[in-house]
């Protein structure tokens, strides 16, 4: 069965069952994407010896992704997805355009939610190296620090207790 084949049967069964209206149109089309390609390389792999895809509960599954729609960014580290409204904390701030939002959740039930965005043109920093190195080593008690400057090399020893 192909992905557009399984992709109107689902949604004949969107208008006739509540539980396929809970679930986002594009998250459905991302289920539908995953067993088209699962069934598409057993059939490419099945002479070896390939088992066809097997199916998870819905509690096993460890992450979903929406696309476009389901989600909203509200202000102050919040997001609204469906009906509810989730508090996150930022590890960095989120520049550029969404293109897919993704929760996973951990063996031992935490989330995280990974952002993907259309890349933000960072200027290129140029690299520079002075002429100064240091290096630190250590010697039972002494403490030595070498650095070079230029064509000298300064030492400077203290004692370690």
């Amino acid at each position: 069965m192909n992905c557009a084949k399984l992709q109107s049967h689902i949604a004949k069964q969107r208008k006739r069952k509540a539980f396929w209206q809970t679930v986002g149109s594009q998250a459905v089309q991302d289920i539908c994407q995953r067993i088209s390609i699962a069934y598409q390389l057993f059939f490419k792999h099945h002479k070896k010896g390939v088992r066809p895809p097997g199916f998870k509960k819905v509690r096993r599954y460890k992450s979903f992704t929406l696309k476009q729609a389901g989600y909203k960014f509200l202000g102050g580290n919040r997001i609204k997805i469906g009906n509810r409204v989730y508090q996150y904390w930022n590890s960095r701030e989120i520049e550029g355009t969404v293109k897919t939002l993704t929760i996973k959740r951990t063996t031992l039930g935490e989330l995280f939610m990974v952002v993907v965005v259309d890349s933000v043109e960072e200027p290129e920093t140029k690299v520079e190296t002075s002429r100064i190195a240091g290096a630190r080593f250590r010697l039972k008690n002494v403490s030595h620090l070498l650095r070079w400057n230029e064509n000298r090399i300064t030492a400077i020893s203290e004692t370690v207790p």
